[in-house]
């Protein structure tokens, strides 16, 4: 009976082995990395669809604030709308009456996401947002201290402040911008 011969013993014996250990190293960091860029990706996107509802919201606002001031020649109107602020609660903090009060309510209801019946709208809305009206001036188009007429209308602007908690949790973001209303 014979046996087979061994074969000689080699410097490569093993090799195979570690290369499949540092693929599998290499193939778990990149799984691990495209996991990572999801979640980031993730992140982003809620993070611009929250911009986007700001922006919205800023942009409803801007629109009440040009039907408030009409043609210029009265701001009593737009003034309403000076240190307005609203949230999540129920009650609006503003001096805002009749139209002006439903304009606010209704863009209460854009910052928070609800419908007209004042339920929650499935991926509308910001979390725990505030929006606030601040800063409105007025002055004649003419650059004159006159007081605004028919013949010189005012110019106004305002500033619009929209709030909420990012999706990252690192703390509160902020929509800011100062609009021109008027001539």
């Amino acid at each position: 009976m014979s046996h087979p011969m061994p074969l000689p013993l080699s410097d490569e014996q093993g090799f195979n082995l570690i290369e499949v250990m540092v693929a599998i190293a290499i193939f778990a960091f990149g799984i691990l990395a495209l996991a990572y860029l999801q979640l980031s990706i993730q992140k982003l996107d809620t993070n611009s669809q929250y911009i986007t509802t700001a922006n919205d919201a800023a942009n409803q606002m801007t629109g009440y604030l040009w039907t408030a001031l009409g043609n210029g020649s009265d701001t009593t109107n737009i003034m309403e709308y000076d240190n307005i602020q609203v949230s999540a609660a129920p009650t609006v903090s503003t001096i805002a009456t009749g139209a002006q009060l439903a304009n606010v309510q209704s863009w209460q209801r854009t910052i928070i996401g609800l419908n007209s019946n004042g339920q929650k709208l499935p991926d509308t809305g910001l979390p725990q947002a505030t929006g606030q009206v601040t800063g409105i001036t007025c002055s004649a188009t003419d650059g004159s201290n006159s007081t605004c007429s028919t013949s010189e209308p005012c110019a106004c602007t305002a500033s619009i402040t929209i709030q909420w908690q990012s999706r990252t949790g690192t703390g509160p973001e902020t929509y800011q911008i100062t609009v021109p209303v008027g001539f």
